[in-house]
């Protein structure tokens, strides 16, 4: 055998072109690398994305809930909120903490929020059951924990909604003074929940003519 021969059939990489273990190292380091450069890459375009998308989801929704004083549509027809009031009502102080069987008292730290509700029926011939029940107010506490309330006065009495007929009330839900993103929330009994914003005033985005409508029918 020549010495070329000899040296072709020992040297196997010159024969089959495979690298040698500190190739391999080498390849295996550079990937490991490039890896790693894409994962941080990635985890770092994922926490800029990701509280600009959520802060613009919230701002979304807040954006869209209804506002005091437009008209939303429910299953039987419309309801309304036309008028928030804040009450700071009486203090233990303001009564020498003589509070016992005082009725509706709104303690220190707290407040009365008095809604005035419209709920008017576009039904033709069915009647609608309604409730103060149906009425809730959430908010958000100092903590930013969210909180449900149910109205601790009302001038709404349950019944049944006439066709064509107008109802409007008041109630009063006693919530946290500091307390922010206030909702009152309507349980449409034959539809979805109804969620609105009365931190805000709204333009009215009912049709008109339903009023007139309302009257003629009550």
């Amino acid at each position: 055998m020549s010495r070329w021969a000899s040296a072709l059939t020992t040297d196997p990489t010159a024969a089959t072109g495979a690298a040698t273990p500190g190739t391999n190292r080498r390849a295996v380091l550079v990937l490991g690398a490039v890896a790693l450069v894409l994962v941080a890459g990635v985890i770092a375009a994922v926490a800029m994305v990701r509280p600009a998308n959520q802060g613009g989801r919230a701002a979304d929704v807040a954006a869209d809930l209804p506002k005091v004083g437009q008209t939303v549509h429910t299953s039987f027809g419309f309801v309304t909120v036309s008028h928030i009031e804040h009450l700071k009502g009486l203090s233990q102080q303001d009564l020498s903490s003589a509070n016992h069987g005082v009725a509706n008292l709104v303690e220190s730290g707290k407040e009365q929020v008095q809604v005035t509700v419209e709920i008017t029926s576009d039904l033709g011939k069915e009647t609608a059951p309604y409730s103060p029940e149906d009425f809730t107010v959430e908010a958000l506490d100092a903590a930013g924990e969210k909180v449900i309330f149910a109205p601790v006065t009302t001038t709404v009495h349950a019944g049944r909604l006439q066709p064509f007929a107008s109802v409007q009330g008041h109630l009063g839900f006693v919530v946290p003074a500091d307390g922010k993103q206030l909702r009152l929330q309507f349980d449409d009994r034959g539809g979805s929940p109804i969620v609105i914003d009365l931190d805000h005033a709204g333009v009215d985005s009912a049709d008109p003519a339903h009023h007139d409508d309302s009257k003629a029918g009550s």
